[in-house]
């Protein structure tokens, strides 16, 4: 049975980004959250340079999406333009989902995963906002086009675009950054073992010319801070919250404040929390603040390894919060609950029973599996467990939901079958 006539996916999934577009429009609020930082950033680019000098360094965020924005902002391309520009990035991986799946499935499978992503209304939130999650999910959809284009058909370009690819979504994102780095070593190490294997050494071209791409911006950290393999300055005060030992906490953050008035979600419950919160963190924060730059991150990573030491059981407890709050948008401190959260819990639990059922047939078919599938897990895998070590919230998870679903969808199509025919 025919269950589709439109043979170009471009047109496709064109309703997707009129949906997409109407949320931009009708919501645009591109300033809220980061929005403010990413646009500043992007205007100092312009002004050629980055971070302030020393001893204010301020390497909150990679340079990836300023530099983006940057040129826009040069042409005065307008702000509500800037942030159209979600509606498109979100668009184009539904369909790099979709592309990518009909070289690895049957084509009712890469139907219903690009659909799924396509209204997987968790991203919906971020679209009006000049936010990098949006960008992110498309880079992990490219990368994911990419890489079974490269291990299926070879090409140079294949490689060079894979490796741009995930060099600058640790641009955009240091903790990639991070992940860039360990796929490396470990991949290395894989092909000294066994240099006959063609996957290994593709793979770690692209990791090379992956780490190319950020060399440019690393050399300038060192510059900036003579610090090696520098990517940030913004790490040391997520670890310090994820090793928080108070009871009524529960690892995520909060700013140089105390208060609830930017990072919550939900409201908070009252007056007194505040006040509890500060209570806590007063003294240390005092100390913290006395510091400027690169040496209040370290002030913040010295407390944080010393709140370990000391609440090891309570530290593990906060990582096991943080695996909520990636997946389901809970528990947060101090702070009422969204009724909203159940929608959320209802299209995560889903997610997350695909996910776990996943991992079965995955574990006993390693080495059959494609190895383009096989890479793109473990790079989705590292950068899991790296996010639940820092405090982190259910937008940090979805950005690798595209690569998440293609490796889902490979795995239980040898398992489920779905079939839909397609005009040629």
């Amino acid at each position: 049975m025919n269950v589709l006539r439109i043979r170009n996916p471009y047109l496709l999934f064109l309703p997707f980004l009129a949906l997409y577009v109407a949320i931009v429009v009708l919501r645009h609020n591109p300033m809220v959250m980061d929005g403010d930082r990413y646009y500043w950033y992007a205007q100092n680019l312009l002004k050629g340079f980055y971070s302030p000098p020393p001893p204010d360094v301020y390497l909150w965020n990679g340079p990836g999406y300023p530099l983006f924005l940057a040129p826009l902002i040069a042409l005065g391309v307008p702000v509500l333009v800037l942030t159209l520009s979600n509606a498109l990035f979100l668009y184009w991986s539904v369909v790099l989902v979709y592309l990518t799946l009909r070289r690895l499935t049957a084509p009712g499978w890469a139907l219903a995963t690009a659909v799924f992503w396509g209204l997987y209304f968790i991203t919906y939130q971020l679209l009006p906002i000049l936010m990098t999650e949006t960008l992110v999910s498309f880079l992990c959809a490219a990368l994911a086009y990419s890489l079974t284009r490269l291990y299926g058909e070879g090409g140079r370009r294949w490689l060079l675009l894979s490796g741009f690819l995930i060099g600058y979504t640790a641009l955009v994102k240091v903790m990639f950054g991070y992940v860039l780095l360990l796929m490396l070593g470990g991949n290395a190490l894989l092909w000294l073992l066994n240099r006959r294997n063609r996957a290994y050494g593709r793979s770690l071209l692209v990791l090379v010319v992956a780490f190319a791409t950020t060399v440019p911006y690393l050399l300038y950290t060192y510059q900036l801070t003579g610090r090696t393999l520098y990517w940030g300055n913004s790490g040391g005060m997520s670890l310090y919250w994820m090793t928080t030992p108070h009871a009524d906490e529960y690892g995520e953050w909060f700013d140089e404040n105390l208060d609830f008035a930017f990072i919550s979600p939900y409201p908070a419950a009252d007056s007194l929390n505040v006040k509890i919160l500060k209570a806590n963190h007063a003294a240390d924060y005092k100390e913290i603040y006395s510091y400027r730059g690169l040496e209040r991150d370290d002030a913040f990573k010295r407390l944080a390894i010393r709140n370990i030491k000391a609440h090891p059981k309570k530290f593990l407890e906060n990582c096991f919060n943080n695996l909520g709050r990636l997946f389901f948008s809970y528990p947060f401190s101090y702070r009422f609950q969204d009724p909203g959260l159940l929608k959320k819990i209802i299209v995560n639990g889903f997610f997350l029973s695909l996910f776990l059922l996943s991992l079965i047939p995955t574990a006993l078919n390693w080495r059959r599996m494609a190895y383009p599938v096989r890479f793109l897990l473990l790079f989705a895998l590292i950068y899991l467990a790296g996010s639940t070590a820092a405090s982190a919230y259910q937008r940090l998870f979805y950005v690798i939901v595209p690569i998440l679903l293609v490796w889902m969808a490979y795995v239980l199509s040898s398992v489920v079958k779905i079939s839909a025919r397609f005009d040629k």
